[in-house]
């Protein structure tokens, strides 16, 4: 139920645009009619977790590029596709969500990696927040088993 609180992690926005053609057909491809909020989230999480790649060298960076419907067409993207993509998703099956941005320490990045980022922090990291049970949960998308590091990103408290 989208309360009247919740009604500026409810909308679509630009980059949200969970009214689009692409993510309505994600949303109905993914998750059954008959699911509760937090199965929505739950499968949800794992389809764009697993479904999207995580792609830190050919990011489209563009207003364009960071709708969620673009990071649907391209298949692919970094943290900030993916959390932008499952917050566009969470919103559609009417579940409150926002985007949150962290700097993130990664102790076991690669060489190549700190290079890139100027040492081992990754400012404006990018994840999710949702409003499920009666508390505001985050979820990282980011990441998917084995993609960088053994280690693992589950949503948090699901």
């Amino acid at each position: 139920m989208r309360e009247r609180r919740f009604a500026n992690a409810s909308q679509p926005t630009e980059f949200l645009d969970f009214e689009s053609r692409e993510v309505r057909r994600f949303v109905r491809d993914v998750v059954p009619d008959h699911a509760s909020p937090r199965e929505r989230a739950v499968r949800l999480f794992h389809a764009v977790r697993d479904g999207v790649r995580y792609d830190l060298e050919d990011v489209d960076l563009s207003r364009r590029g960071l709708r969620a419907s673009a990071v649907l067409r391209r298949g692919r993207g970094m943290c900030v596709h993916k959390a932008v993509l499952y917050a566009a998703v969470l919103r559609a099956v009417g579940v409150p969500s926002r985007l949150v941005l962290t700097d993130v320490r990664n102790h076991q990045s690669s060489p190549r990696l700190r290079a890139i980022l100027g040492g081992d922090v990754l400012h404006y990291h990018c994840l999710t927040s949702m409003w499920l049970d009666g508390r505001w949960i985050k979820a990282l998308t980011g990441v998917r088993p084995g993609d960088l590091s053994p280690v693992r990103h589950h949503p948090a408290g699901l």
